[in-house]
């Protein structure tokens, strides 16, 4: 695993173009070596040497030829606007501030977590901006906020530290899915462009191999859980702050209905056992439900209090 991890790092790393400059983050004397948790807070690359894009361009599916069908997307859709943001690119950009739909929106993926995470940038009256610290914490991306300059645990969604350490963003309805599954269901879909304004080898994955189901998160986490393998893909939903993670692979091919917290659910997942969604049941209707698509490692760091879908369908 230590030969893998070397290999990943160097090659992202030693990509012509990819950063602006070589030396370590030089925040890491104003980062605190730990919070009040005694989690540790990485220093890792300068801030927003992974940059955050802030006005996106987007292009159409028959544009799209560079793409395959089982390339993966975060697909989002609100008041009939379809967008997809390939991993592809997110592996070197992580953060997508926009406006979807007319609602405003942070697009999130951490590719050490394969998180990929939809939430609305609103809090308490104001609309906030992200970028990326460039720091680790339980192996997931630190984002900042450009108002307040509090820092944001990528997968919890909660602030760890700053003026807004504790506060939470409002999670959203995503989907991480292949971009055939995804053209299919929204053919209409704009697609995010690799016209990003940036150079980076978006036909490349610095991240190959690193999914082994078994092994160990890149980076420390301060707490694990052997009910499942760590990097086992998995959709996390959160009603009403009891959480429940639904492992993709045991919903391939199956439509599961289930209750979380009195909430009745139901996850779709697909045949070759990659990707699910996830949708609340209202008055007998399926309603996008907002979940979490990533390992089962990072959502336990976020949610170690977490119920665990085990292979049939559960009453309450």
């Amino acid at each position: 695993m230590k030969k893998l991890l070397l290999i990943v790092l160097v090659g992202w790393f030693a990509v012509p173009g990819t950063y602006p400059h070589w030396d370590r983050n030089p925040l890491a004397s104003h980062l605190p070596k730990n919070d009040k948790e005694n989690i540790p807070i990485i220093p890792d690359v300068p801030r927003d040497a992974i940059p955050p894009l802030d006005f996106p361009r987007y292009e159409s599916p028959q544009e799209a030829g560079w793409l395959r069908d089982d390339d993966f997307v975060l697909g989002i859709e609100f008041n009939n606007d379809a967008r997809a943001y390939p991993l592809k690119i997110l592996n070197w950009h992580e953060i997508v501030n926009e406006k979807v739909g007319g609602k405003d929106v942070l697009i999130s993926y951490c590719p050490l977590c394969r998180s990929g995470i939809l939430f609305d940038r609103h809090l308490e009256g104001r609309v906030l901006t992200f970028g990326n610290t460039g720091a680790l914490y339980e192996s997931d991306m630190v984002m900042y906020d450009h108002q307040t300059g509090s820092f944001w645990f990528q997968v919890a969604g909660r602030a760890i530290r700053g003026p807004l350490k504790g506060k939470e963003l409002s999670l959203l309805p995503s989907f991480l899915t292949t971009w055939g599954e995804w053209r299919t269901l929204y053919p209409a879909t704009k697609l995010l462009s690799r016209k990003t304004g940036f150079v980076r080898r978006y036909e490349s994955d610095p991240y190959l191999g690193y999914d082994v189901a078994n092994s160990l998160p890149a980076f420390p986490v301060s707490k694990t859980d052997s009910r499942l393998p760590y990097k086992e893909k998995i959709i996390g939903l959160l009603v009403n702050h009891v959480a429940k993670a639904y492992p993709v692979n045991l919903v391939r091919g199956k439509t599961l209905q289930d209750k979380v917290n009195g909430q009745r659910v139901e996850i779709i997942g697909d045949q070759a056992g990659i990707s699910a969604r996830a949708f609340y049941i209202e008055a007998g209707r399926r309603k996008p439900a907002p979940s979490v698509a990533t390992y089962w490692f990072a959502w336990y760091a976020a949610h170690p209090d977490t119920l665990v879908f085990r292979g049939r369908s559960a009453q309450e």
